[in-house]
């Protein structure tokens, strides 16, 4: 899965923030979902933050 490609215990939130939006930036944000259409917006990195850090699953160290 994507999510664990940087979500490994050992980055910070902003690291992992930046190597997403790195992503997007250089290979398109297509990859966002299993069936792309031309109408996704790109979000800015303090969003995905925010939107982490709403995540009641989510298990910070």
């Amino acid at each position: 899965m994507y999510r664990d490609k940087y979500i490994d215990g050992r980055r910070s939130l902003a690291e992992i923030v930046d190597r997403v939006v790195e992503d997007i930036h250089s290979q398109g944000s297509h990859w966002l979902t299993p069936f792309p259409e031309g109408d996704l917006a790109v979000f800015r990195r303090f969003e995905l933050a925010l939107a982490l850090n709403r995540l009641r699953s989510l298990k910070v160290r």
